[in-house]
């Protein structure tokens, strides 16, 4: 079954994004079966959040949580999943979610918060950036209908200009390093 995918903290603004933009009212823009896979330390506190448990039932037939999961685990799910989702409301920090969604070459639904200082791929292939919640939940369900997204070399090679390697190479950092 395609499914969408999500990883984060029990960092408060990762459990109020998703159960703002996705678990509220219900998750009935799925079927009801497992479609979304919850990771991390995130996981417990949807779980527990009064928007997730409003219909809770209906939630948890959608849902399958890792609250505690390995990382070879962890990469079968990135693997296996179709649509990655950011929905990101505030915050702040390095926002390292977002360049680890986009690598993966897999479809993401991600709010413009979620995005910040990867702007650059708001047009990207398989991005799509929601602005508010209906429009966050109108990309979840038409993204599971969608086939596997396929980018182009280009894209690609983009992406991978996110992984740290790529990153510190781009930068002035390691010449700095180097006059110490």
């Amino acid at each position: 079954n395609r499914f969408l995918f999500m990883v984060g903290s029990a960092y408060l603004p990762n459990i109020q994004g998703f159960c703002d933009q996705v678990a509220r009212d219900g998750m009935f823009f799925s079927p009801p079966l497992k479609s979304v896979a919850v990771c991390g330390g995130v996981a417990d506190g949807i779980r527990a959040h009064p928007e997730f448990q409003r219909f809770g039932a209906a939630n948890a037939a959608r849902v399958q949580f890792f609250p505690v999961i390995d990382d070879d685990a962890l990469w079968e799910i990135k693997d296996a999943c179709h649509a990655v989702m950011l929905p990101i409301l505030t915050g702040g920090g390095s926002n390292l979610k977002a360049a680890e969604a986009l690598s993966l070459g897999k479809w993401v639904i991600a709010t413009p918060m979620a995005l910040r200082g990867f702007e650059s791929f708001a047009d990207a292939e398989g991005v799509i950036v929601a602005k508010d919640r209906q429009t966050f939940r109108l990309a979840l369900a038409q993204t599971l209908r969608k086939p596997a997204l396929r980018i182009s070399d280009a894209s690609r090679k983009a992406r991978e200009g996110l992984y740290w390697d790529a990153v510190f190479a781009a930068s002035s950092l390691a010449k700095q390093l180097s006059r110490l």
